[in-house]
């Protein structure tokens, strides 16, 4: 016991606990990520391949692009979810913090509209 005493152990236990404190954040669930329910099993209607999880960002849109699009968007590519759309931001406590959400997607069709977006430059 003694020999635990010793100034150069304290040091390291008051160093090992400040960096418990310090890195806590880094290893606990993430409270920034809004979490989508379970879709592991659904298939895209399009391309009928299985869905995967990803995390993307969340943001306001404000201007929405013309019907056009959405139609095109239903047709070809309605689970590329590359992005998460608001119309407006959450107004309660809870939904506060949220930078992040998860999104099932199809990978066909982040694909298809990565080369329609190609085209359209």
């Amino acid at each position: 016991m003694k020999n635990l005493l010793q100034p150069k152990y304290i040091l390291l236990f008051i160093f090992c606990v400040a960096a418990f404190f310090l890195l806590r954040k880094q290893f606990e669930g993430s409270h920034d990520v809004l979490i989508a329910g379970d879709q592991s099993n659904a298939l895209c209607p399009v391309h009928h391949t299985k869905l995967r999880l990803d995390t993307v960002g969340i943001y306001i849109r404000k201007d929405e692009p013309d019907s056009a699009y959405f139609a095109l968007q239903r047709r070809s590519f309605p689970l590329a979810l590359d992005t998460f759309y608001l119309l407006e931001w959450f107004q309660d406590d809870e939904h506060k913090g949220l930078t992040r959400a998860q999104v099932w997607y199809c990978p066909a069709c982040r694909a298809a509209k990565k080369l329609f977006e190609q085209g359209q430059s």
